[in-house]
């Protein structure tokens, strides 16, 4: 397949313009925007005007159905996810579909089957995780493996012993109503957290319990078998439209905080001085770049020039995780080893 590749978009709502529309069209010759769908017919007549040369309709089966739509990016209501990814892949379109990749325990079996069927056509299915393309992130992760990073972090981690408790916490603007008022937050939002709590530390055996779980908050603590306590928490409560992040790992003798916005790290040396014993930018949150991110790499993959940063395992368990927990009585058992295609 040459450059670039032809796609399509199949609701374009805010998300879809913010992360996979705007940062994309004029700004990498990988990828070229060739089709666009929305079930609002006055929000179509919208997009004709934005894109005069792009293609518009109502109906996803138009987007299958073209033979110039190499590839689809889903980014419908959480419900509409099964049945579309399901014809995507069927069809044999390349497909980014937004999270979760199917909202409901009992089609977890189909998206097994979708993911194998996707890799014995050599379709590349991927999904939206914009936290693996965080550069503080990334740096955060270097020096918790040891690597040589940010003027001696990783030596200084080091120092502190293995790390005891993981927690991220998050605190966003209220939903803007529709939908997103009638669904879970657990499922919405945990399988981001899942994600990066393997990016950063692995896998390992966990018992995930669900302590509360709404519309506009959810809290999840775990065990893993490797010692490593977790616990995630986030709202959507702020009156204004704002995305707060903070991340936190508590060592054997020390810790360290995150905030994922400013991308500032302070670690404290428990035995030494109550006073930051590190404290330093290593880059924060930046929402357009790491959109295209995504989707540079998912044309990237298509093209055979770099592997997809999600596995299908690494779609299926992070889906399984938050539709799980969700309908659990309250717990749910992570094993790896159930996670492999």
């Amino acid at each position: 397949m040459e450059k670039p590749v032809r796609y399509g978009v199949i609701g374009c709502g805010g998300h879809a313009m913010d992360n996979h529309i705007l940062p994309i069209v004029g700004k990498t010759d990988l990828l070229e925007l060739v089709m666009l769908c929305d079930n609002n017919t006055e929000r179509c007549g919208e997009l004709r005007q934005q894109f005069p040369l792009v293609q518009v309709t109502d109906k996803p089966s138009d987007v299958f159905a073209n033979s110039d739509v190499q590839a689809v990016v889903i980014c419908t209501p959480d419900n509409t996810h099964k049945v579309l990814l399901e014809a995507a892949v069927a069809i044999g379109k390349h497909t980014l579909v937004e999270k979760p990749a199917v909202d409901e325990v009992e089609h977890l079996s189909m998206l097994s089957v979708a993911l194998k069927a996707a890799q014995e056509l050599n379709l590349v299915v991927t999904s939206c995780h914009p936290w693996r393309f965080h550069s503080g992130l990334n740096l955060l992760r270097n020096a918790l493996q040891g690597n040589t990073t940010a003027d001696g972090l990783a030596s200084l981690l080091r120092s502190l012993g293995a790390p005891l408790e993981f927690s991220f916490n998050f605190s966003y603007h209220q939903p803007t109503g529709g939908w997103k008022t009638n669904r879970s937050l657990l499922v919405d939002h945990f399988n981001h957290e899942f994600d990066m709590l393997h990016f950063l530390f692995g896998h390992s055996p966990t018992t995930f319990y669900r302590l509360t779980d709404s519309f506009d908050r959810y809290h999840v603590i775990g065990v893993r078998d490797d010692g490593l306590h977790c616990s995630f928490h986030g709202t959507r409560r702020l009156s204004t439209r704002n995305f707060r992040n903070y991340l936190a790992i508590r060592f054997e003798r020390g810790s360290l905080d995150f905030n994922g916005n400013t991308g500032l790290v302070r670690v404290w040396e428990h035995e030494t001085s109550h006073e930051p014993a590190w404290v330093q930018p290593l880059g924060g949150i930046v929402y357009a770049q790491q959109a295209k991110d995504i989707m540079t790499n998912f044309a990237a993959a298509i093209l055979g020039e770099q592997p997809s940063y999600l596995t299908a395992a690494d779609i299926l368990a992070n889906t399984a995780a938050c539709v799980s927990l969700a309908e659990s009585n309250g717990a749910w058992r992570y094993e790896p080893s159930e996670f492999t295609l």
